[in-house]
């Protein structure tokens, strides 16, 4: 940036100190932090997490035993009470008259159901915390979005005040030499029409950027009025996010959506094996009939499935074909990231390039200017060329804070696609 324009610029910084005096700067790494931390989304996101791990746990309660206290009395016909379900001496039909008791049932060895139970329920608790970083990802992207937007229309305005204060000097000079006859009265409505040019310009910005303000305070969940947000930074600057050890959450979310589908075939293929059963009941009843009295009873069983009207044959296939579903669609999330990738890179490049052009015809521009301005001065050239020269380098700027703010989005875009995340953040 040449010393006249960083004059100018300085000038609007100036200007504007004391209306932003109380205001305070909202970095990228802090906008994002709250962001994540008042999201209503990952916060619904974390208790479906949190319910998911209950759900590990039901499936674990299938290595325990399961023990009841039953007590009952009947009446009537002896031996009629079985359909009240209760097992042990309370349910036995040699029971008479009251009784109560405790009954464990057990199922000794299920060959892999109740493993893979487990793992099923591991898996989707897994799947369900990927769900969460996708849901971080897609409230950061907004962020970050509204961030560089923000900081572009604060640029655009500072340029827009700074080509404001110029013109209006301009405008003032202009008046002082049509007063004394030196210049056209058409200067004068030129010089004006020019400083309501920049004021609109400037104006405009202003208010793009106090409403981006806002939305941003509404995504972080701030009720703070004073704050603002910063002018786009050098586009070599790191933009803060942490990338240490990341990964893609869509490709890490099929990946374990691949896993869950292994552990619901091999969980299918269970209900072809036998299981082996024990149950155990220890209790006290008023009487007995036909056999002796006894207070403990056991039992140990196997079942082997034989025929279930090819529902598990059913099952299994249906768990493979969701398998290979599931294993084509990794292969399609891996491309569809890549090309997001891709893109990403292209309008990287393209902004590079861009604004080493920019670069030069900013040079170019505030040479014009300062030519235009000498010669009118000196009565050697016109108004309109000072008006042109005014224009050319405002066009310039915002061109130059639009290249930029595309180039850092995309640069962040790119990180967050990857698996970064804010620094600092709660992970």
């Amino acid at each position: 940036m040449s010393r006249s324009l960083q004059i100018i610029l300085a000038a609007a910084l100036c200007l504007g100190a004391a209306a932003r005096a109380c205001a305070r700067e909202l970095s990228l790494a802090e906008a994002l932090r709250l962001a994540e931390r008042n999201s209503p989304r990952l916060r619904a996101a974390r208790l479906q997490t949190q319910a998911a791990h209950e759900a590990v746990g039901v499936a674990e309660a299938g290595y325990a035993p399961a023990v009841s206290l039953d007590a009952a009395d009947s009446w009537g016909f002896p031996g009629s009470s079985g359909a009240l379900g209760l097992g042990g001496l309370v349910g036995s039909p040699y029971r008479s008259g009251a009784a109560a008791g405790l009954v464990a049932r057990d199922v000794l060895f299920d060959f892999g159901r109740t493993y893979y139970g487990v793992k099923t329920a591991e898996d989707a608790e897994k799947l369900r915390r990927e769900g969460v970083e996708i849901d971080r990802y897609a409230v950061d992207q907004d962020i970050l979005r509204t961030f560089y937007e923000c900081a572009r229309y604060r640029s655009e305005h500072e340029v827009w005040n700074g080509l404001h204060d110029e013109t209006e000097l301009v405008a003032k000079e202009v008046v002082r030499y049509v007063d004394t006859g030196q210049r056209s009265v058409v200067d004068r409505y030129l010089a004006q029409a020019q400083v309501e040019e920049a004021r609109t310009n400037r104006n405009y910005f202003k208010s793009r950027m106090d409403s981006t303000v806002a939305r941003l305070a509404l995504l972080i969940g701030s009720a703070d009025k004073d704050l603002t947000c910063p002018a786009l930074p050098d586009p070599q600057t790191a933009v803060p996010l942490s990338t240490a050890a990341a990964v893609n959450p869509y490709i890490r979310r099929a990946q374990d959506e691949v896993e869950l589908a292994h552990s619901l075939m091999n969980g299918a293929k269970t209900d072809y094996l036998p299981k082996i059963v024990g149950v155990a009941s220890v209790g006290t009843m008023q009487r007995a009939r036909l056999v002796d009295r006894n207070d403990y009873s056991g039992g140990l069983g196997i079942s082997v499935p034989l025929f279930d009207g090819l529902g598990t044959v059913r099952r299994v296939g249906r768990a493979r074909a969701e398998l290979d579903a599931k294993t084509e669609e990794l292969s399609a999330v891996r491309l569809e990231t890549d090309e997001a990738d891709a893109r990403y890179d292209e309008i990287i490049d393209a902004s590079k390039a861009r604004l080493e052009h920019l670069e030069h015809e900013q040079k170019l521009a505030e040479e014009g200017f300062r030519v235009a301005k000498n010669r009118y001065f000196k009565f050697q050239g016109t108004l309109v060329d000072l008006r042109d020269a005014l224009r050319n380098m405002g066009r310039i700027e915002t061109d130059m804070s639009d290249t930029r703010a595309k180039y850092l989005e995309a640069a962040g875009g790119k990180a967050l696609l990857n698996g970064a995340w804010a620094a600092g953040a709660d992970r």
